[in-house]
């Protein structure tokens, strides 16, 4: 799958990187860059966010721009969080998230956490989070590192923005204490403690736009 390449932007790694940890070390033999991989990134991403929702002195997503909202169709409340820009939409809920890219809108980038895998969709359809109101869209099939859709990429680098953003209003060691709990849950899948999956995502990014990085935090709540 070849998508559009992301325009000349400033360089991927700056001053907030090392924020993500002060041990932050290279991975010298890091997982592949597949999708699977992103997959495995994502699952625990949720878990982080879930906690930081619940983050005793303030609601970290809400405080990043987040807007809460909830789906006025369904017969019950259902509570999602959206960040939006000109260029993008980002859908969380605690089952999944939901990504768009105007750079890219024939796709839109979906993690489903009972399926524990990304999915694909021609749009940014917000009923198909809670994963389980419906089926799930058509599967995204386990890509190499060269098939890797931009749009992907940017969800990952939306990732690595936040947690540059998060690192120094977290207590030392927080996400560590989080990534044990984590390992604890039933059927979680497993990745990379902390530093380490920091290592492999500005890695990843490095890989795929050695020059640019997705744009900076610019948004407008809609």
């Amino acid at each position: 799958m070849q998508g559009p390449s992301f325009p000349a932007l400033p360089r991927l790694l700056n001053k907030d990187s090392a924020r993500i940890s002060p041990t932050l070390q290279p991975l010298h033999r890091h997982p592949a860059f597949t999708s699977i991989n992103a997959a495995k990134l994502l699952e625990q991403q949720m878990y982080f966010w879930g906690a930081d929702v619940l983050f005793p002195s303030e609601n970290l997503l809400a405080s990043w721009g987040c807007r809460k909202f909830h789906q006025p169709t369904r017969p019950h409340a259902v509570h999602c969080y959206q960040l939006s820009s000109p260029q993008y939409s980002l859908i969380l809920h605690s089952s999944g998230a939901l990504f768009h890219h105007a750079l890219d809108p024939s796709l839109a980038i979906a993690y489903l956490r009972p399926h524990h895998r990304l999915f694909s969709s021609p749009s940014l359809d917000p009923t198909i989070l809670p994963a389980s109101h419906k089926p799930p869209p058509p599967p995204l099939r386990s890509l190499r590192p060269s098939e890797i859709p931009p749009t992907l990429v940017a969800l990952l680098q939306l990732v690595q923005d936040y947690e540059s953003w998060a690192a120094p209003r977290l207590p030392h060691d927080h996400r560590h204490a989080l990534y044990r709990e984590f390992r604890k849950v039933p059927h979680a899948v497993r990745w990379l403690p902390p530093d380490q999956s920091s290592a492999w995502l500005l890695a990843f990014l490095q890989h795929h736009h050695p020059s640019s990085r997705f744009p900076p935090a610019s948004f407008s709540l809609t």
